[in-house]
């Protein structure tokens, strides 16, 4: 986020952008709502990591691979308790998919089963938000030793930048 707002702080873009981090993620998913309540976004992209599945004891689970380029998760659904999903709404989805082919840049589909986003709770909020799940695949999350392709980092940020560069309010109002 910080080499994102490094890269966009001169442009001139057709939308505000907050760039937030939260905590309690791993807790509660309610650490994002104060700022969400006070900001009342009409876009959250909620930024996380992507478990790859490409080594040999993930065979079969997905295949989102290391240096595959940054995900874009359809569904995710926690399944314990009351802790829901997100399914993003398919005009963003479209939105998202297009502005990847425009650049060029390649976009791993995924579907996360067992895992949340702060995007969950907060998709509820105000009058509902237009909500979306992208990523960087990594292997060994949440261990001293968690693995990414950097290619994959930088190129979930110029998807980010060129997402922006196309926001504008009537586009807001289509999807």
């Amino acid at each position: 986020m910080l080499q994102l707002l490094k890269e966009i702080r001169n442009y001139d873009l057709p939308c505000e952008v907050y760039l937030l981090g939260s905590v309690q993620e791993e807790f509660s998913l309610r650490g994002i709502l104060p700022a969400i309540r006070m900001l009342e976004p009409d876009l959250l992209i909620c930024l996380d990591i992507t478990p790859a599945c490409d080594t040999p004891d993930l065979t079969g689970y997905s295949d989102v691979k290391l240096g595959g380029g940054p995900t874009l998760n359809f569904y995710s659904f926690h399944g314990r308790g009351t802790l829901a999903g997100l399914i993003p709404v398919k005009s963003l989805v479209d939105f998202i998919i297009e502005t990847a082919e425009n650049q060029n840049i390649a976009l791993q589909r995924n579907v996360f089963f067992g895992g949340l986003t702060d995007a969950s709770f907060a998709q509820f909020e105000s009058r509902g938000i237009l909500s979306v799940d992208l990523g960087v695949p990594i292997r060994y999350s949440h261990s001293p030793v968690e693995v990414c392709d950097y290619r994959d980092m930088e190129n979930l940020m110029l998807l980010i930048i060129a997402i922006l560069h196309r926001l504008q309010s009537e586009i807001l109002k289509r999807l």
